[in-house]
């Protein structure tokens, strides 16, 4: 989401260094940074030397320190999907060839303070496979994803999880699909930097 402000940093000169985890970096792959590095380097960074970086900030807090109003938000970041994931996904085109393909996500990551207010149950979702015209996909990650092993509905929806090695994955399955629905998470952010509904 705050990816897209990268290029207002760049632009201002100087060697710009993304510090995200290792399951962002082939997504961000062609982001206008000069480097990515994971949280891990970065502290070994600053612990061998505390002035490393001249200046640090957190990507959310752009937004504030470009002004950043509804009128002057930049379009979403051109995100790197590499032609090896768009190929690991490209059988979901084939199945279901007649039937709109929905992507599903009930839990964002159980590291977060207030997931337990913005999850929801996978049974919240089984009222989509009642659509017989409908494929449902589940994107899930995490602990949760076990909840579709237990689920009666298991058979009804296709599980992505164990194809889903980082976020260029998820982008390309979710390139495949029509639509996702989900509670807030990092996947919702990325559907809407891929204008997928």
């Amino acid at each position: 989401m705050a990816a897209r402000f990268l290029s207002q940093v760049k632009e201002r000169g100087g060697h710009v260094t993304l510090e995200c985890k290792p399951e962002l970096h082939r997504l961000f792959k062609t982001l206008p940074a000069d480097e990515l590095i994971t949280p891990q380097e970065q502290a070994k960074r600053t612990q061998q030397s505390p002035n490393y970086y001249d200046y640090s900030i957190p990507m959310m807090s752009l937004m504030g320190v470009f002004n950043i109003t509804p009128d002057t938000v930049p379009p979403p970041a051109q995100l790197h999907i590499p032609d090896e994931a768009k190929q690991k996904f490209a059988f979901i085109t084939q199945q279901a060839q007649n039937k709109h393909k929905t992507g599903i996500v009930w839990s964002g990551s159980l590291t977060f303070k207030g997931n337990d207010k913005r999850a929801l149950p996978l049974e919240a979702f089984l009222p989509l496979t009642e659509d017989p015209n409908t494929q449902i996909y589940s994107l899930q990650k995490g602990p949760k994803a076990e909840d579709l092993k237990t689920s009666q509905a298991r058979p009804l929806i296709i599980d992505l999880a164990p194809l889903l090695e980082d976020f260029a994955d998820t982008a390309a399955a979710i390139e495949q699909l029509d639509d996702v629905r989900m509670t807030d998470s990092s996947v919702f952010h990325l559907a809407g930097c891929l204008s997928k509904p």
